[in-house]
């Protein structure tokens, strides 16, 4: 496989970005499958944190000791993400989220930091890593969420900041679609206690926030990472177009 013969020294990085019940992790679901029967070396996060014991574990020891693992490896990215940080809105977080609120989008952020210590440390060449929540989707809940105007100024230092991905896929579906799945599937912990017509008001932010950073990378890091804009409610086409993708690039 050419991806294979590539040489290269880091996982390959694919992260899922679009808003919640957009069709995101059914799309890479469907894509890692399809790399599973083709033989590609897949990384998932989740399976990651499972291994280690913080996830549906009853080992009280294996618990402690991937949390710690989990903890150093945040302390490492914090040091080497400095930039990063400092663009964050900690104010507005700190400030207007219920304490519940501020652990999910700490919590998350934090395991974010963490997943990227591990590709860089742990995870060998030649290996796909396939992020549903990644450095661009945590700008969802890092500037968006919080507040109801977005500052994207602060939004293009924390990416100019971060390392971003190899493809960015860009899931799209309407809002009032997303809205139906994620209240089939159950919403969110941070928006279950929100009106609908507060969630669609967020919803719609965050599109906008999203289709500025998608052309801002675009348009800036042309040379650092590739976009696929797919329709979410087109799995099968949308796991071809990304298949096509591997296959030219590598």
């Amino acid at each position: 496989m050419p991806y294979f013969e590539s040489g290269l020294g880091a996982p390959l990085i694919i992260e899922f970005t679009g808003n919640p019940g957009s069709g995101k992790s059914t799309l890479a679901g469907a894509f890692r499958r399809e790399l599973d029967t083709r033989g590609y070396h897949t990384w998932l996060p989740n399976e990651y944190w499972k291994d280690l014991g913080l996830i549906h574990t009853g080992n009280r020891y294996k618990r402690v000791g991937g949390i710690i693992k989990k903890f150093s490896g945040v302390a490492r990215a914090a040091l080497s993400n400095i930039p990063a940080l400092g663009a964050i809105p900690w104010c507005d977080i700190l400030m207007y989220t219920s304490f519940r609120h501020k652990k999910i989008i700490l919590g998350a952020f934090a395991t974010n930091l963490a997943e990227r210590e591990v590709l860089k440390r742990e995870v060998k060449r030649n290996t796909i890593a396939l992020l549903d929540e990644g450095i661009v989707h945590r700008i969802y809940s890092l500037f968006v969420f919080p507040q109801i105007s977005v500052n994207m100024t602060s939004v293009f230092k924390y990416l100019r900041a971060v390392d971003l991905p190899d493809l960015l896929v860009y899931v799209r579906s309407s809002i009032p679609s997303c809205m139906e799945r994620m209240i089939k599937r159950g919403l969110p912990l941070r928006l279950e206690n929100m009106q609908k017509s507060e969630i669609l008001s967020m919803m719609a932010k965050g599109e906008e926030t999203l289709d500025t950073v998608v052309e801002k990378i675009q348009s800036i890091f042309f040379s650092k990472v590739d976009v696929l804009e797919l329709d979410g409610g087109n799995i099968p086409d949308g796991t071809k177009k990304i298949l096509n993708w591997l296959d030219c690039k590598y």
